[in-house]
């Protein structure tokens, strides 16, 4: 039988740190981002958009239960892309209530095809 894979407290603080390194050198207080996942990653990325000010984060989680953790963690606003009406997509939804798109939009989904949707939302800058 192999060894179950146990992480170390340093691979738990290098999931938070890279977001971090990679925010503060581009998130600045006031701007608007929107975080497509809420899993570990994404949870980084929204607590240290909080951390520098960041006036709106929107987290984007197709499970509702990631709605506690991502307000938590300093999402001011969660959306679930299947609780939207028929035939509104993602990227438009969020133009909308966001008067013309995001400052920063990031993916952390793990999922490729994600990435088109998350490139078509944002005004500034956006990470897969």
């Amino acid at each position: 039988m192999g060894r179950r894979y146990q992480a170390t407290r340093n691979q738990y603080d290098l999931v938070f740190f890279v977001p971090w390194l990679l925010l503060t050198i581009y998130i600045s207080e006031g701007s608007t981002v929107a975080v497509f996942g809420c899993g570990a990653i994404g949870l980084g990325v929204i607590s240290t958009s909080a951390l520098v000010g960041a006036s709106r984060i929107i987290a984007i989680d197709t499970n509702p239960a990631k709605k506690l953790w991502a307000k938590e963690f300093g999402a001011t606003e969660f959306v679930n892309p299947t609780e939207l009406p028929e035939g509104t997509k993602i990227q438009d939804h969020l133009v909308n209530i966001t008067d013309g798109g995001l400052d920063f939009t990031f993916d952390c989904t793990g999922n490729v095809g994600r990435c088109f949707e998350v490139h078509h939302c944002y005004f500034m800058l956006s990470f897969c």
